[in-house]
């Protein structure tokens, strides 16, 4: 369950890529403009996650599952509505980056309890909810689009109010199984001594997120733009393009939660990163040599 509210809540962001071609189509967008909307989605999100993190840690916070889903797809859902309006739209953008603030910290908590022995594989189950909410996002979004206009980015409403009356309805089922793992890991904690804040190894691990992020929000950006604008391809296909990108993320991060339970998570996203830099020359060299 909470790896679906995972799925809606990220299915916004995965569908921001795939409705942006579609209001500069209609004018009054510029690519700027554009840049602008992601980066509010992403800035508020990011900015605002540590606080709600430190929040959850010293108080459950519960409420947030439900409301996390609901903000994040209400947001996205207007920007179509709001075409003309650039500023509601910003503002729009960051309701929707607050959604997604609220849900990752208790929901991430949640799941970590929730694992059992095997944190790498049952946390791989939460993330891959996410990774496959961006790949239906432009899946949903482009023909909602195709087929309602600007208006058709209301159907992204629809799944964000499904998850929250099933959040709201199972919340305090999904409490009381969180608090018998939490007497268990008590019970076990008390004969072990505490674990020390590693400051230092938690810094590097941050720039590694932070480097993926700067990489991942560009490429899932400008590359439908660029697939639609420079390679005259159409806007269907630049959503299929998205869609098909997210999905091998989304097999991937299976993939690697089982690995990370058997190799150990350094290895595995040292592998990642070494991967990852060659493919984007690759892909550089790809899209000039058309």
């Amino acid at each position: 369950m909470l790896s679906a509210g995972h799925l809606v809540t990220d299915m916004p962001q995965g569908s921001l890529p795939a409705i942006l071609p579609f209001l500069i189509a209609a004018g009054g967008l510029s690519y700027t403009n554009a840049a602008g909307l992601t980066f509010a989605v992403a800035f508020s999100s990011s900015l605002i996650q540590p606080l709600f993190g430190i929040w959850a840690d010293k108080k459950s916070m519960g409420w947030l599952i439900p409301a996390g889903p609901l903000m994040a797809g209400i947001g996205i859902a207007l920007l179509g509505p709001l075409h003309g309006f650039y500023w509601l739209m910003f503002a729009a953008a960051i309701i929707s980056g607050l959604g997604i603030a609220a849900y990752h910290p208790e929901a991430a908590r949640m799941a970590n309890q929730l694992a059992g022995k095997k944190k790498g594989g049952g946390m791989s189950i939460f993330s891959v909810g996410g990774n496959i909410g961006f790949a239906i996002g432009p899946a949903l979004a482009t023909p909602a689009m195709l087929l309602l206009g600007l208006s058709g980015s209301a159907a992204l409403a629809v799944p964000a109010l499904v998850m929250f009356i099933i959040f709201i309805t199972q919340l305090a089922r999904m409490q009381g199984h969180v608090s018998v793992v939490q007497k268990e890991e008590l019970a076990v904690a008390s004969s072990a001594s505490a674990p020390k804040n590693e400051w230092g190894k938690f810094t590097w691990l941050t720039v590694a997120v932070i480097g993926r992020s700067i990489i991942f929000h560009n490429i899932n950006t400008f590359i439908p733009l660029y697939w639609i604008h420079v390679m005259n391809q159409s806007k269907a296909t630049g959503g299929a393009l998205l869609t098909v990108m997210f999905v091998v993320g989304a097999i991937s991060t299976i993939i690697a939660g089982q690995l990370v339970d058997r190799f150990g998570a350094n290895r595995i996203v040292r592998i990642g990163w070494a991967i990852l830099v060659p493919l984007l020359f690759f892909l550089k060299t790809l899209s000039t040599t058309r």
